[in-house]
């Protein structure tokens, strides 16, 4: 029962994970790379921004690679060794992305608005 509830929310968060990068963040790079649209400004942020396209592409192939044998264990170690790094990285890129997009684009509350935003 605990592999099986391991596994199910490990699917859960790495299917939100991959729908926001999919639905809300790969959009808001793409509007935030229009800012920078010919000025010659905006740093590294493409290849961030691809990296980061790239790491949800990566995600969503690995969770769709979870075996579904019917073996409990076999899928809680596959999240574990598999889509639990495949979401580590994705997050890294992740926070990166929220570090140097323009605020008001930004689609999420970013951590110091969910920490400090009630005052």
């Amino acid at each position: 029962v605990m592999f099986e509830k391991y596994a199910v929310t490990i699917k859960i968060e790495a299917t939100a994970m991959i729908e926001m990068i999919k639905t809300a963040l790969v959009p808001a790079c793409a509007h935030d790379l229009k800012t920078y649209e010919g000025t010659g400004l905006g740093g590294d942020r493409a290849a961030l921004y691809k990296a980061l396209e790239a790491a949800g592409s990566n995600l969503e192939s690995v969770a769709a690679a979870m075996p579904h044998d019917g073996d409990e264990a076999e899928e809680a170690h596959y999240c574990s060794e598999k889509i639990v790094p495949a979401m580590a990285a994705a997050r890294k890129i992740c926070d990166q992305v929220e570090g140097i997009m323009e605020k008001g684009i930004y689609p999420f509350p970013t951590y110091a608005e969910i920490l400090y935003g009630h005052h």
